[in-house]
């Protein structure tokens, strides 16, 4: 089979990949997601996904083997303090991986906050993220993006969005600044309130400031729109200044803040977590 058959081979299969997983959630996705053994199914699809989006992923890589895939990993632990719906000072260790091909890039996420004091538990919150990227020319991109989280103390056991989409890079080079936006939906299972569903409206930004050879600032900012309830809209920010200490070790300081307009009754509308983190490149 030649390379351009290849091309539209996985073009096609990732598309109607896509179309499955959409028309899953939409029609069949509610009833799924209550089954706790069935959430297995979702980031096994969506990992299916980034994959068969790819459309010249497989062939590229055995059409040029001079031009192997990268990997760029990172495991960061964090002393870590909580305000809002949680009051805390505790450990976080939190795990990131991408990997570049071609015109191709993956990017996972995973963490976790936990803590107790004085016997209570004072801190449960976890993640985890895959997203896919491929580019269509120098600066633009289309991609797909999945994630789980977890926080009980916000009322929250198990929240679900996916979200496909185009971006853009706007600036490259010692400032980089890239936007993106897309449709999506999520799903929440919420405790002792009523479990949500709703299409989302997904705009992102992200920046980064190269100061020096060592040392760098970053900006990112989400905002999720609930297509069902305007009221209902998120926002989550993360600022952080990394110093590269050696080709191994960086250290990184960090605000996250996540805002529900409408939490789960009896909750604050926003979390802040303060983090200070050692990283550790691979």
């Amino acid at each position: 089979m030649s390379h351009a058959d290849n091309q539209i081979r996985y073009k096609k299969i990732g598309i109607l990949s896509l179309l499955k997983i959409v028309f899953y959630l939409l029609n069949g996705g509610k009833s799924m997601l209550k089954t706790c053994k069935n959430w297995l199914k979702i980031p096994i699809l969506t990992i299916t996904v980034i994959s068969l989006l790819s459309p010249n992923l497989f062939a590229e890589e055995a059409d040029k083997p001079e031009t192997p895939s990268k990997w760029k990993s990172s495991v960061a632990t964090s002393y870590v303090t909580a305000s809002g719906n949680s009051e805390s000072q505790t450990l976080s260790i939190s795990a990131d991986a991408n990997r570049w091909a071609a015109t191709n890039e993956q990017v996972f996420k995973a963490g976790i906050i936990y803590g107790k004091s004085e016997g209570e538990k004072t801190s449960e919150y976890w993640y985890t993220s895959a997203k896919h990227e491929h580019s269509l020319a120098e600066k633009s991109y289309v991609f797909i993006l999945s994630g789980l989280e977890g926080n009980k103390l916000a009322g929250y056991s198990l929240r679900f969005n996916l979200s496909p989409g185009l971006g853009y890079r706007l600036l490259e080079g010692r400032h980089t600044l890239k936007a993106e936006a897309g449709p999506g939906y999520v799903y929440e299972n919420r405790i002792g309130d009523d479990n949500q569903s709703f299409l989302s409206g997904r705009a992102y930004a992200s920046y980064k400031f190269q100061i020096t050879e060592n040392t760098s600032i970053a900006q990112d900012a989400e905002y999720l729109y609930d297509f069902s309830n305007p009221d209902n809209y998120r926002f989550n920010t993360n600022t952080s200044l990394v110093v590269k200490l050696s080709d191994l070790i960086s250290f990184k300081t960090g605000v996250d803040v996540k805002y529900v307009n409408e939490p789960p009754e009896g909750n604050e509308h926003s979390d802040v977590f303060t983090s200070t983190s050692l990283v550790f490149t691979f």
